[in-house]
């Protein structure tokens, strides 16, 4: 869905809308413990097991700069694939599956330049905007083979 048509998962974290490309998603879970992961890559909350596969939850709130919040029992976690690694993020309420049109998307680089490394796009609404996250780009930036490595020391 990069630059063309598609599906997008909406979903808010605190009050703030977001949303990942429907293809990146592979289910929404109700909320999980969370086990801390010593010396985590920034942005990086923890794991979760899911069927027997560690997954690493991504901080969303930290990472867009809002208020810090605790995990609670409604809150939803959205598995998702990026690239070859399989993450997790934990956000406060799932609220659509949207069809977006091209020419509805606007480059994130030209409304949120600091955010350029972790959005993918946003889509301008007659009651706001919502900000499409690209978790391949977050992945890229935070190495999560370095948090893969941490979970396999600590298991064996």
């Amino acid at each position: 869905m990069e630059n063309g048509d598609g599906h997008i998962l909406v979903f808010c974290l605190n009050e703030e809308r977001f949303a990942l490309a429907l293809d990146q998603v592979v289910r929404v879970l109700p909320s999980l413990a969370i086990s801390p992961v010593p010396e985590a890559p920034e942005g990086i909350s923890g794991v979760i097991n899911v069927e027997g596969d560690v997954i690493a939850v991504i901080d969303l709130r930290s990472l867009f700069e809002l208020p810090p919040g605790e995990q609670r029992i409604d809150d939803r976690i959205i598995v998702a694939q990026a690239g070859e690694w399989r993450i997790a993020v934990v956000v406060t309420e799932v609220v659509e599956v949207r069809r977006i049109k091209a020419e509805e998307r606007v480059a994130s680089e030209r409304i949120l330049p600091a955010l350029r490394d972790c959005l993918g796009g946003v889509l301008k609404l007659d009651d706001g905007q919502i900000l499409i996250y690209d978790l391949l780009r977050f992945v890229s930036q935070a190495r999560p083979e370095l948090l893969v490595t941490k979970v396999e020391m600590l298991a064996g």
